[in-house]
């Protein structure tokens, strides 16, 4: 006679709430590995752009313009060869803007991976653009823009930007950004803080969404070039085919610009890595990926000090700062002799 017993329920519990500890236990590490890996697929992407970057350099003697002065071209759309997108450049018709026309508009709508961040929520994220380039209509939590986009043109965002502005530093001084602005083209000559140290893109992800130090920022209305929870800074350059460009500085714990006459005050807490995407932003823990003009990319922490990053923004601060700034966390250990050179009166 079979006299074995089968499970009793005391004991199928036990084993339930035993799986159940396993896979709380490894969930973190599955969750650390997904994130590291859209980190490292990340970096890919901006090593991608550093390729093009030579490559667009030593085909025309130089770097290309954020933009052209009638919005038919950007660095994006100047890139397109040299990323391998070849069929996407031919198809673009040069004669019109990036929002007019039906052919150009069926490109800007095109989603394409190498644009954005794997880490950024809702790749399908689209800004609304009227044909005078104004921003009117801002996505919502799904991806979609609120309200009647009918009459609108579109175009799928990107994560990766340069700088289309001056680059002010904190003591005083106007920099260059690293690519010139409109139809110039900028020779290798002109970074004279030299390509491995000169930063030329940066992560500003979840545009045309407003995030600030990680939520999404519902309320924030910058004025009435934009809705609520709507990036103030250019919204409407946020089309992967646009300008991708947008003014650097640095920011306090509010998402106000810390640089300003009336922010320059002493002690002032201010942060130029993942305080808002208004500038320099993501969403991987900590920090956020840079391309330099080498083609090397460097994560950079959000605890970075403004002075350094700001530096290595611009193609000609004659700074003599280091890589090894950048992992500097304190006033004190970037200036030794302890002396506040931007005047700001800051303490160490």
């Amino acid at each position: 006679m079979n006299t074995r017993k089968a499970f009793t329920l005391i004991e199928l519990l036990v084993v339930i709430v035993i799986i159940g500890i396993l896979v709380s236990l490894t969930m973190p590490a599955l969750n650390m590995a997904r994130s590291a890996a859209r980190k490292i697929q990340c970096t890919n992407h901006l090593k991608q752009f550093g390729l093009a970057f030579a490559g667009y350099e030593a085909h025309n003697g130089g770097y290309p313009p954020t933009r052209s002065s009638n919005k038919r071209s950007s660095w994006t759309l100047a890139l397109l060869d040299y990323l391998e997108l070849g069929n996407v450049a031919s198809a673009y018709d040069e004669t019109k803007t990036f929002v007019e026309g039906e052919k150009n508009q069926e490109l800007m709508r095109k989603r394409i991976p190498l644009f954005q961040c794997p880490a950024t929520p809702l790749p399908d994220r689209l800004q609304y653009l009227t044909g005078g380039n104004t921003a009117t209509k801002v996505a919502d939590a799904t991806g979609i823009s609120t309200g009647d986009a009918a009459g609108y043109a579109q175009g799928t965002c990107t994560d990766y930007y340069t700088h289309h502005k001056s680059i002010y530093m904190p003591d005083g001084r106007t920099c260059t950004n690293p690519l010139a602005g409109f139809e110039s083209i900028t020779p290798v000559g002109d970074i004279t803080d030299g390509l491995s140290n000169t930063i030329v893109l940066d992560e500003m992800a979840g545009r045309p969404n407003r995030w600030a130090v990680g939520k999404r920022d519902i309320d924030y209305n910058s004025g009435s070039s934009t809705k609520a929870g709507e990036c103030g800074n250019q919204p409407y350059w946020c089309s992967w085919g646009g300008c991708a460009s947008n003014t650097l500085a640095a920011w306090d714990e509010r998402g106000q610009n810390a640089f300003s006459a009336a922010n320059n005050t002493k002690d002032y807490c201010v942060r130029v890595v993942n305080a808002t995407n208004d500038g320099v932003y993501s969403f991987h823990p900590a920090g956020a990926n840079s391309l330099f003009l080498d083609g090397s990319v460097k994560f950079i922490s959000q605890l970075v000090i403004p002075d350094v990053f700001l530096a290595m923004s611009a193609k000609d601060s004659g700074k003599a700062f280091t890589l090894g700034d950048l992992e500097k966390r304190t006033l004190s250990e970037l200036y030794p002799k302890k002396v506040d050179p931007t005047g700001l009166g800051r303490s160490f």
